[in-house]
């Protein structure tokens, strides 16, 4: 309750905390979970000229633990010591299709970063110079005679899925998820979220965080009191 809930990540090795980043001018920050009863264990506060977005954890090329916030608007993005919450750098966004930072997600083994804007790119980056490196189109499928591929806008929240090779990306105000191919930007699965209890006072589906079984993640939204932990069925 109370969390603008931007970025979500299950702690590596310790499947009962979180990393979250929440939003907001004046509310900003990145924080360490406990997922049983949402106390923060560890938290950094952004200033108030920061609107923070989308977070992912990573291994640097050295092997250390890392995580990178992204910023809405402000063009920076913050790499801090996944151990201590420490800032280590505010570094420039390179450039997405807009200018703005909404969800990235980190690849293990192949040293990318894929980042969205609310448009219907995905930006692949290289995860040692946050380099743009390619811009994919996410398309999806038209059910209409002419099977016409059509864009998908707003890209928000990304979670790279291990167990199949794909992104599972929130669409900022739709109660789905969608699993994008990210080879080829095409969407190959749509998860309808309507039946969770939203409450109310409550804002927009948002965060998705991958656990150790294959397609069962924890998702959650802004401002929402709970998280769930669900099944996708394909």
């Amino acid at each position: 309750v109370g969390a603008y809930t931007q970025g979500l990540e299950l702690v590596p090795g310790n499947p009962n905390q979180y990393f979250e980043s929440t939003g907001t001018y004046g509310g900003s920050s990145i924080r360490r979970v406990e997922l049983n009863t949402s106390q923060a264990l560890q938290k950094h506060e952004l200033s108030d000229q920061y609107f923070a977005e989308g977070l992912t954890y990573y291994l640097d090329k050295d092997g250390n633990e890392r995580l990178l916030q992204l910023t809405w608007r402000e063009g920076v993005v913050f790499r801090y010591d996944a151990q201590t919450l420490e800032v280590l750098d505010e570094l420039l966004m390179d450039s997405t299709t807009n200018g703005e930072g909404w969800g990235i997600c980190f690849v293990p083994g192949k040293d990318i970063f894929y980042v969205s804007d609310g448009t219907h790119y995905l930006h692949k980056w290289n995860a040692s110079t946050l380099e743009l490196m390619d811009k994919i189109p996410v398309t999806y499928r038209d059910t209409g005679d002419d099977f016409v591929a059509l864009e998908q806008e707003r890209l928000n929240e990304l979670e790279y899925d291990v167990h199949s090779d794909t992104i599972l990306s929130n669409v900022w105000l739709q109660n789905y998820i969608v699993r994008i191919d990210p080879a080829t930007g095409f969407i190959t699965h749509r998860y309808d979220l309507t039946p969770l209890d939203r409450h109310e006072n409550t804002d927009v589906l948002n965060g998705i965080a991958i656990t150790d079984i294959p397609n069962e993640i924890w998702v959650t939204g802004k401002y929402w009191p709970a998280m769930y932990r669900i099944r996708l069925i394909d």
